[in-house]
């Protein structure tokens, strides 16, 4: 039927082609890692930001991700400022 040779070549193509298959996925899932990085370090966020020049004033803000820690630890809001009064 085969001869030895011959099913053994079969078998190491076959185990080339899942290889192959199983490289494609992987990059890619690489590749939409990639995509949601770049997504979320371009994401601004909305934040309510207390200006202190002279008497306070809020105002609302778009900031980028790598910015807000820093306006959240001098005190502002995440979110929409709430209306005034």
């Amino acid at each position: 039927m085969f001869k030895k040779g011959s099913l053994s070549t079969l078998l190491g193509v076959l185990i080339l082609m899942i290889g192959v298959l199983a490289g494609l996925l992987l990059v890619n899932q690489v590749q939409d890692f990639r995509n949601k990085a770049k997504e979320s370090a371009n994401k601004t966020f909305t934040i309510c930001h207390k200006n202190t020049f002279g008497e306070i004033v809020w105002e609302e803000l778009e900031v980028s991700q790598g910015d807000l820690k820093v306006y959240l630890d001098q005190g502002d809001i995440l979110g929409e400022c709430p209306p005034t009064n």
